[in-house]
């Protein structure tokens, strides 16, 4: 049987940049995944971090719907077509995230705002796109190269086992938006190295995937020397997160913030804050100077400024141990 997709002309030496292109993919589609969970914590709340899980699973399904129901989608050259879908992932990626960070879902007023409904569908939508285009990736060439599926699922988990890694190690380098970016450049490089030796570097799809490599190494680079990088992507906070009200402190200020493989650590500093559960009436003195700890934007917590008067522990109730047995 003759196939239509034009793997049978292809070269040891193209397949092995294919294999490569779909590492590079995966790769990139599972630190997305796992990125998208603590940019929800962070920006939202945790249990929309859940939900990710599921619009994974939903892109994923649906790309295979998509290829059972419209055949003529696995046609084509493979590496041109998985340029084409590295591409649609990369860029895929950072619509999804500036749409959803700005224009946020507000749970809070769904209640009374339908509009809030259609954002939630929006951002089901958007969100599921990345895993729809690379999931497609993934079914197409198992169509293409029946005998080596295993060589095919092989380079697909090898690759989104790097994936997880880098959500693990690369953050506190990074942060969380610089996450997004490495997603993004893992993707459109999956997207260029797919589109070697086709002798179509004029093609536009090619020139606008490497603008977006190109864009995405301009984030990193300015992240990883410490360098303010572009203010379209910082992530935007709930109004009702802890975070919110203390900037809205007089004076507040962010003076230390730092991302780690599991949550994001916020360090604000304002005369107006007063953390002291318990703090007997009995103590008449100016309230120590404090800073607020924020974890994932979320329960403050007071940390004593260096050289503060500590005179005022005797007052709280955590004393009254050591008054009893100094």
């Amino acid at each position: 049987m003759k196939l239509t997709n034009g793997s049978s002309s292809l070269k040891p030496s193209d397949k092995r940049v294919i294999w490569l292109s779909l590492f590079l993919l995966s790769a990139a589609t599972l630190a997305f995944e796992i990125n998208l969970t603590r940019l929800f914590s962070v920006a939202q709340f945790y249990h929309f971090a859940f939900m990710i899980v599921s619009i994974a699973l939903l892109g994923f399904g649906a790309s295979g719907t998509a290829l059972t129901i419209f055949p003529a989608l696995q046609n084509g050259n493979p590496k041109q077509r998985l340029s084409q879908l590295a591409f649609a992932t990369g860029i895929s990626i950072l619509a999804a995230y500036l749409l959803t960070n700005h224009l946020p879902f507000d749970s809070f007023s769904i209640a009374w705002d339908r509009r809030q409904v259609w954002i939630l569908i929006l951002h089901y939508i958007a969100l599921a796109s990345p895993f729809f285009f690379s999931g497609m990736a993934v079914g197409f060439l198992l169509g293409v190269f029946p005998r080596s599926a295993g060589i095919t699922y092989a380079v697909n988990l090898f690759g989104s086992a790097t994936g997880c890694v880098l959500a693990l190690v690369a953050p506190p380098l990074l942060g969380g938006e610089g996450m997004v970016t490495l997603s993004i450049a893992l993707a459109s490089l999956a997207g260029i190295a797919s589109s070697f030796r086709l002798h179509q570097f004029s093609n536009s799809l090619v020139l606008v995937t490497s603008a977006l490599f190109l864009f995405s190494l301009l984030d990193l680079g300015l992240r990883f020397t410490g360098k303010p990088s572009f203010a379209f992507l910082e992530l935007h906070i709930s109004p009702y997160k802890s975070l919110s009200y203390a900037l809205q402190y007089p004076g507040a200020d962010v003076i230390h913030r730092e991302w780690n493989a599991f949550s994001r650590v916020d360090v604000v500093r304002s005369s107006g804050i007063h953390s002291l559960p318990g703090l007997s009436y009995r103590y008449l003195q100016p309230l120590p100077s404090l800073d607020g700890l924020l974890v994932d934007g979320d329960d403050l917590s007071p940390i004593l400024q260096p050289g503060t008067n500590s005179g005022f522990v005797s007052y709280l109730p955590n004393a009254a141990a050591l008054h009893l047995r100094p």
